[in-house]
């Protein structure tokens, strides 16, 4: 997890009173490197939905998804 910069405990700017716990300050399509060299080095894997797909994220897995379309996306955090 080195590699992606995690915030353990850091109130967000954005929202005040909100923690950051378990997000990661890296722009994931613009690195800085610069700032976060290690994020070089954190693997991934990449994937395009179809109309009617579905993604499956277990829970604890770090993931960035990005709409190349007009979409609709639901997130359930549990």
């Amino acid at each position: 997890m080195g590699s992606l910069y995690v915030y353990h405990n850091s109130v967000s700017v954005v929202f005040p009173g909100k923690n950051r716990f378990g997000t990661s300050p890296v722009r994931v399509e613009s690195p800085d490197l610069s700032s976060y060299p290690n994020f070089a080095e954190a693997e991934y894997e990449e994937a395009i939905l179809g109309p009617g797909d579905v993604l499956y994220i277990p829970r604890s897995h770090w993931h960035y998804v990005r709409a190349l379309s007009t979409s609709v996306s639901v997130n359930f955090w549990f």
